[in-house]
């Protein structure tokens, strides 16, 4: 049994295969490193923690709007009147889905700003004890608030298109808006100047700690890359962190960030930047090691073809006229040596914006994917490995999408 755990724990197991004559060890790896870990799948666990972690008021807040909303739902008049308010529905919550109760409370709150007397006018809240207090809705404003960012990147990182390189940028800028205060060098708590609604939160503080506690014990594994943070070069490194390698990667080759989430971080961008060069270098080796077993295969049957129909061929020599006279021509850059002169003239050029307008004028969010595309003539051995990353998803299926 103990043998068993330390496999689980070590990724991989041996089992002794064969008959009575020949039997021999095989290495079984487990398929849980051999793909990527659901990103979002975390990012919803981090979530439900928090929302386990409410106050007792918040709790009434939202159990009292959810009455409401059911209520008005379930009457005809009630509904009829909200539309001709507001020109708006209210959403049904899914009790197993948490955005759909960030939904329907965001709605509910749209309606009231519209109009903020649509309460006294439902049949559903003609006692007043129905109806939601100003304090109530100050925390459910509180709730939206807070939730917001989770659920914009609960979307992003389930694009359908590459989100790899989303990855790292978009834990550290939720553990940013997470973190309510800030210290100053002599030891003053200050309200983080990152954090957009730091000043803003009176009720609901408890929610946002759990969130940043959740979120440093579920996520932080994004950042806790032995291969990268201590240069470790084993082969069961290579295998148990492969994912890992993907999302730094992923991250440094986005154009969108490139360097600039480094600084969020406690790392070294020096040794950062070498271990990612260090791996570059591995992943072009392994692809052009793949591209060259492949086109040998393919030229010696075209070889053999060839030489069947037309018999032997004339060997052709270099023409040396003029060699005295021209220039010697400069090696170019070939190999290892190229994708790292690509990647030191791709991290000096500015960062690409997060949005560009696509061909109906509509803001979109810029894809890695097609930068590498357009710009594969000046990059044409970094964008090769960069295709190869961003075939990594981030999730394993759709989460929670309303």
């Amino acid at each position: 049994m103990e043998e068993i755990d330390q496999a689980l724990r070590d990724g991989f197991f041996y089992v002794r295969v064969g008959d009575n004559d020949i039997i021999h060890a095989q290495q079984i790896v487990l398929s849980t490193h051999l793909r990527a870990r659901c990103v979002v799948h975390f990012l919803q666990l981090v979530i439900k923690d928090g929302l386990t972690a409410i106050c007792s008021a918040a709790v009434v807040a939202m159990d009292k709007a959810f009455s409401v909303i059911a209520s008005v739902r379930r009457s005809a008049n009630d509904t009829e009147i909200v539309y001709k308010a507001t020109k708006l529905h209210l959403l049904a919550k899914n009790v197993t889905r948490w955005n759909s109760q960030y939904y329907s409370i965001k709605g509910f709150l749209r309606i009231l700003e519209i109009d903020p007397l649509i309460q006294t006018k439902l049949n559903a809240t003609k006692e007043k004890s129905n109806r939601l207090t100003n304090k109530m809705i100050g925390i459910l404003k509180e709730l939206v608030l807070i939730l917001e960012p989770f659920q914009g990147a609960t979307d992003d990182l389930q694009a359908d298109y590459e989100t790899l390189g989303n990855v790292i940028p978009a834990y550290l800028d939720l553990l940013n808006k997470v973190s309510l205060s800030s210290e100053e060098e002599d030891g003053t708590i200050i309200n983080n100047p990152n954090c957009p609604f730091a000043s803003k939160i009176f009720h609901c503080a408890d929610l946002v700690d759990a969130l940043k506690k959740s979120l440093k014990s579920r996520m932080s594994y994004v950042l806790q890359d032995t291969y990268y943070v201590s240069g470790n070069k084993q082969n069961n490194a290579l295998i148990v962190n492969h994912f890992f390698q993907n999302i730094f990667l992923g991250a440094v080759l986005d154009p969108r960030f490139k360097k600039c989430w480094i600084a969020a971080t406690s790392m070294s961008e020096h040794a950062l930047l070498n271990s990612v060069r260090f791996e570059l270098t591995s992943r072009y080796s392994k692809l052009k090691d793949d591209e060259s077993e492949s086109h040998s295969n393919s030229t010696n049957e075209k070889q053999q073809f060839t030489n069947q129909e037309s018999g032997p061929t004339q060997s052709k020599k270099e023409r040396n006229l003029y060699s005295t006279i021209n220039t010697p021509k400069r090696t170019p850059s070939t190999g290892s040596a190229k994708i790292l002169d690509e990647l030191e003239v791709y991290l000096s050029e500015p960062n690409i914006p997060m949005e560009e307008l696509d061909d109906s004028g509509v803001l979109q969010p810029t894809r890695a994917l097609k930068y590498w595309k357009l710009h594969s003539h000046r990059f044409p051995i970094l964008s090769l490995v960069a295709r190869d990353i961003y075939g990594c998803p981030t999730f394993s299926a759709s989460i929670e999408r309303a």
